[in-house]
């Protein structure tokens, strides 16, 4: 009976000493995720196709550290690749986005220029819904063969019809060397789900017949996984 109660005693002793271990050992420590999304954009006007454009990003926290993608307009006569990396800053309800690109042009109606490119994006939420985002970047020529260019992408004030649909207006630029502005007022409706947001963009573009274009940016997280120490 003796040996039976010593028994028990350690099987019940190395038990407790096991939880007590177990509860007092660090969990695994998770490094940032990498993050993977992908941006897709494609514009129709009444000259036909003016626009076609993808992107693909891989983030490590805070730090954006493959950013490669491509565009070209309407057609494969010109085009550009850039690739990049940068930052993401949180400020209260402000988040600031900073880039910065390697891009060159390509195709027979291209110089097969080489730019630099600094990237700035910022966006605030306001409450109760409403909200601003803006994007915007000039192009540095590299050598001789390039044009100094300035985008503004969009600055877009929008509000938050329900909890998938978004409505916004906004304002969009273009300065291509010394030519004047081009200046392209803009409407925007947005549709997120699990999948992805899909925005729809009606422009004024100009030097184009009719002046509208319409385009569709879809953008969208992928699977994620965290890193183990």
């Amino acid at each position: 009976m003796k040996k039976i109660l010593a028994l028990t005693f350690a099987v019940a002793m190395a038990a407790v000493c096991t939880n007590l271990f177990a509860e007092d050992a660090p969990a695994p420590v998770q490094k940032p995720a990498l993050e993977n999304s992908v941006s897709l954009r494609t514009s129709f006007a009444d000259s036909g196709m003016f626009l076609n454009y993808a992107e693909f990003i891989t983030s490590y926290g805070k730090w954006m550290i493959f950013d490669p993608g491509w565009l070209n307009f309407g057609n494969l006569r010109y085009g550009e690749g850039f690739i990049g990396g940068g930052r993401v800053w949180t400020i209260g309800k402000t988040v600031v986005v900073g880039e910065l690109y390697y891009d060159r042009s390509y195709g027979d109606l291209s110089d097969h220029a080489n730019y630099l490119q600094t990237f700035l994006g910022v966006s605030h939420q306001f409450g109760s819904g409403y909200s601003v985002d803006g994007t915007g970047f000039p192009y540095i020529p590299l050598d001789r063969k390039g044009t100094k260019q300035f985008v503004l992408d969009h600055v877009t004030f929008r509000k938050a019809l329900n909890k998938k649909w978004q409505g916004g207006i906004g304002y969009a630029a273009y300065r291509f060397g010394n030519n004047p502005v081009q200046h392209k007022p803009l409407l925007s409706l947005t549709y997120s789900s699990k999948v992805g947001s899909l925005e729809t963009i009606l422009m004024h573009v100009p030097n184009s017949p009719g002046a509208v274009g319409v385009q569709f940016r879809y953008s969208a997280n992928l699977p994620h996984r965290h890193l183990r120490k």
